[in-house]
This record gives structure tokens, C-alpha cells and sequence, in this order.
């Protein structure tokens, strides 16, 4: 007839936690578009985590794949300049916010 339901409170709490992970799991696994082995409704569809890393994976094709440099818009000499003229609070060794966001706006224009 099958395995008897768990009988202890403790047995209990486990099963149920085994449940939520498992189906957490699984959630995560469809929108990820991985293949998920025990899922009860698996179907010849491609899954819809799948179908939209495709998508964006075609939009931002150049900049995916593994000889894109993001830094390869920049001189040496802009990002020091860009280090000096935008010091301020940081913490030692890493620089400023600002810095960052200057650097950082043109390459997000880009994938506008």
C-alpha cells in the first residue's frame, strides 16, 4: 500500500521540510531551464526559465560570450583619470562609488 505517513511530530517536521526543499528545488531548477528528473508534469515543451535564457542570451549575444572585455572601451589613462578625479569616502584599496558609476553608465548604455 505504500509508505506509512510519518507518525512522530519530529518525523513529521522532516518529511514536510524534505517536501518544500525538494519542490524549491524543483522551482528553481524550471526557471533556470534545467532538466528537472522527477517532475510530475514534464512534457516535450521547453521549459519557460529555458525559453527566456535564450532570449536574452540572443539579445546580448556579444556581450556574453568569452572574449568580450567590458574594460576594452577604456584607455589606461581614462579609468586613472577617472580614479583621481572622482576620490572621496572609500574604503582603502577599492574606489569610490562614483568612480565605479562612471565607469559603469556607459557599458549599461550599451545594453539599452
Amino acid at each position: 500500500m505504500g509508505v506509512p505517513p510519518p507518525a512522530s511530530t519530529r518525523e513529521r517536521s522532516n518529511f514536510l521540510m524534505n517536501l518544500i526543499a525538494e519542490f524549491a528545488n524543483d522551482y528553481k531548477n524550471t526557471l533556470s531551464g534545467r532538466y528537472v528528473a522527477n517532475s510530475r508534469n514534464q512534457t516535450e515543451e521547453i521549459g519557460k526559465g529555458a525559453v527566456i535564457k535564450g532570449k536574452f542570451r540572443n539579445i546580448f549575444h556579444e556581450f556574453t560570450e568569452s572574449t568580450y572585455k567590458c574594460s576594452a572601451d577604456y584607455e589606461d589613462d581614462f579609468i586613472k583619470g577617472s580614479l583621481r578625479s572622482h576620490q572621496g569616502d572609500q574604503i582603502s584599496g577599492f574606489p569610490s562609488m562614483e568612480c565605479f558609476k562612471s565607469l559603469l553608465v556607459p557599458q549599461i548604455a550599451k545594453l539599452k
